[in-house]
């Protein structure tokens, strides 16, 4: 369905970044459980906070245009997610 209006191409935009930053997420919660380094498990655990937190204001941005917060896929996530899962079938030492 082609965008009609800038509000949609607004809402598009915004959908994409929020569904950018959930996969982001997923990507650094894995990683969180695979890092055996204390120190880098702390600094994933604090970008994991931080895109949480990011999430969270793009879903008052949805509120404030009025619409319902939604998730379109960010290719550029998504080839990042594709490249990791590559590497770890390459089964790389700890």
């Amino acid at each position: 369905m082609p965008i009609q209006s800038p509000k949609e191409a607004f809402l598009f935009d915004l959908a994409t970044t929020r569904g950018g930053k959930r996969a982001a997420l997923e990507i650094i919660q894995q990683g969180q459980n695979e890092v055996p380094d204390n120190r880098a498990r702390t600094l994933l655990s604090r970008n994991a906070e931080e895109t949480r937190a990011q999430i969270r204001t793009l879903d008052q941005v949805f509120s404030l245009v009025g619409s319902q917060p939604k998730d379109a896929p960010c290719p550029g996530v998504e080839g990042v997610r594709q490249e990791l899962e590559m590497f770890r079938q390459q089964e790389p030492a700890p």
